[in-house]
């Protein structure tokens, strides 16, 4: 498994195979297959049109990684962003049993945090970790505002080329309600079709 992360530091700154018939010299079969096949390749309207291709992984996590340029993400801290991706690692998508040893390849530990297999995990939709980023509040000021205009894309990105959406709090402590407290690693992620995870991670201090 190859594992590929991107970190934004912030805070110091072509056409398919042809299907062929069995072979049998002289066939009709056969001609007519090659026929339809050299027809399709002649008509334009039966190529791909590169605009509703799906980005591959690389251009992808670039995307995001622009989207994320300059954003931070406030709790009791200012946390950067940072975009990472795992190859291979999507199919099946991480669960609350899981996640720790899906992400363990690409996890930081943060200064006087617990180590990442002593954490608690605990699940959040996309709606709830990305509605408070992106619902403008009238005490917002032009960077909040500017700042939930690019949630919004990165939301809107990740729902068009990731599938499902799944927020995963990683904490030092955990309540009777099972909500996690403390430092916070939040991983939000997907998989693309090719099967490999995608996501946002950020820090969150709620203690």
């Amino acid at each position: 498994m190859r594992v590929t992360a991107l970190l934004l530091l912030l805070a110091c700154q072509g056409a398919d195979p042809a299907h062929e018939a069995s072979p049998t010299p002289g066939s009709v079969a056969e001609d007519s297959v090659t026929s339809e096949n050299q027809a399709q390749a002649s008509d334009p309207e039966s190529e791909a049109d590169p605009s509703t291709e799906a980005p591959d992984l690389t251009s992808l996590v670039e995307e995001l990684h622009a989207l994320a340029e300059d954003l931070w993400y406030t709790s009791e801290t200012d946390s950067p962003v940072r975009i990472w991706s795992i190859e291979e690692a999507g199919d099946p998508l991480p669960t609350l049993a899981t996640i720790l040893d899906v992400v363990a390849p690409i996890h930081v530990d943060d200064d006087g945090a617990s180590p990442l297999a002593d954490r608690f995990v605990a699940e959040w939709t996309a709606e709830r970790f990305f509605g408070r980023l992106t619902e403008a509040q009238a005490w917002w000021d032009e960077d909040q505002r500017r700042d939930g205009q690019h949630w919004q894309q990165i939301w809107d990105l990740m729902q068009a080329e990731l599938a499902p959406l799944r927020v995963f709090r990683l904490g030092e402590r955990q309540d009777s309600t099972g909500e996690v407290e403390g430092v916070i690693d939040v991983y939000v992620l997907g998989a693309t079709a090719a099967g490999d995870l995608v996501g946002v991670h950020v820090l969150s201090v709620e203690t």
